[in-house]
């Protein structure tokens, strides 16, 4: 009789002993999910995200060696800052502020917070054409390439 009592305690033992470990698998993912898990991007957002950098890689590779075009924004902000504005970028002048750039790294920024961001491309240069962040709409508008004679600055 002594081996039988034996094996109940071995096997209330190993039963307590397994549920104290399944209640601390539980409270560490209870844990995690609410207080250290930060949600990943979507697969919508994972995709939007290959595409631009497909696109930023296109745009570096086809992008002109002058150009100008227009910029317009749309949102609820001072008038200056709303106010449409010409731009024209030398790819070689080391002086020259690169906007396009500028806006890739602005929209991906964006996206990697999980802000809402539509984008549309330029079909020719694949630079985004326009795109929304959040409440904030950016147009390039009039795009146009210079020929090389005319970047004198």
């Amino acid at each position: 009789m002594k081996h039988t009592n034996r094996r109940k305690l071995n096997f209330q033992t190993s039963t307590i002993l397994a549920a104290v470990v399944l209640l601390v698998i539980l409270f560490v993912s209870v844990g995690y999910m609410f207080f250290l898990h930060q949600p990943g991007l979507t697969p919508d957002q994972e995709a939007a995200l290959v595409e631009l950098q497909a696109r930023r890689a296109s745009w570096q590779a086809k992008r002109p060696p002058a150009f100008r075009y227009e910029v317009e924004r749309s949102c609820e902000c001072p008038l200056d800052y709303i106010e449409p504005f010409d731009v024209v970028e030398y790819r070689d002048d080391p002086d020259n502020r690169p906007w396009i750039d500028e806006y890739f790294d602005r929209i991906e920024t964006a996206m990697l917070d999980g802000d809402e961001v539509i984008v549309r491309y330029n079909p020719r240069f694949d630079f985004p054409n326009d795109f929304t962040i959040s409440d904030e709409d950016t147009f390039i508008r009039d795009f146009e390439v210079l020929e090389y004679a005319d970047q004198s600055p």
